[in-house]
């Protein structure tokens, strides 16, 4: 970017709007969010392209978040870091998709 500013590259802007659409895709049920974990988890180790082992150590940290926020969203600890995370993350992908 010209003017001193910072860029995201194509690759942090993929990453960044994969762990959102993850996040926002998670199911809210503790249960059903372990399960859906362990499958990734095996589906991970199966594999053999790099891009989807990738893509699913992606769908799998973030998955684990929002396990761990389900897990404690009653001490309100998880919910200031989820909205901190979150605001971060649009932050940097902004609403007119400029890098």
């Amino acid at each position: 970017m010209v003017g001193g500013g910072t860029a995201l590259n194509d690759t942090t802007k993929r990453l960044y709007e994969s762990q959102i659409k993850t996040l926002q895709n998670a199911p809210r049920d503790v249960d059903k969010l372990e399960r859906l974990l362990k499958v990734k988890q095996r589906e991970k180790q199966e594999v053999t392209c790099i891009e989807d082992t990738e893509r699913l150590a992606t769908e799998i940290e973030m998955l684990k978040v929002e396990l761990y926020y389900l897990v404690n969203r009653n001490r309100g600890v998880m919910l200031r870091f989820k909205r901190s995370m979150c605001c971060r993350m649009f932050c940097r992908v902004g609403a007119n998709n400029e890098y």
